[in-house]
């Protein structure tokens, strides 16, 4: 079983550029407006690389070598995690990264798989938690 999370974020958000004139001169300053330009920005990673970088930095640490094996053995077992910072991505705030973590979790309690419920392979929302607060309120 796998969530669905509706698009909320068309065509995923940007950056907006602000000008701030300082002793006549003007210069354009680029701030993240959503979590994958926060996180791409605090992480110098590239935007295509995103998706891949949360995934192996939200898991939970004992998860990682059974990840890594389970990822190549079968592609779709975590599709619930990568609709999940699909989603993310676009949260421009960490309320709504919460409510995001929220609806994550409750997924997680119903899906019944032993290995994701049992043995915690997944993401740990209190990693994606702490990403999304050392980016966005940066």
């Amino acid at each position: 079983m796998s969530q669905v999370y509706p698009e909320r974020h068309p065509g995923g958000a940007g950056s907006s550029t602000r000008t701030s004139a300082r002793a006549g001169v003007s210069s354009a300053v680029s701030t993240p407006t959503d979590f994958r330009s926060a996180f791409c920005a605090r992480m110098r990673c590239a935007a295509a690389a995103f998706e891949r970088a949360v995934f192996w930095r939200g898991l939970y640490r004992h998860a990682v070598p059974l990840a890594f094996i389970l990822r190549l053995t079968t592609p779709g077992f975590f599709r619930a995690d990568e609709e999940f910072i699909r989603w993310v991505a676009g949260d421009g705030s960490l309320a709504e990264v919460e409510e995001d973590i929220e609806r994550f979790r409750y997924g997680n309690r119903v899906q019944t798989h032993w290995l994701r419920t049992g043995c915690r392979i997944h993401l740990n929302p209190h990693r994606i938690r702490g990403l999304a607060r050392r980016c966005l309120a940066a």
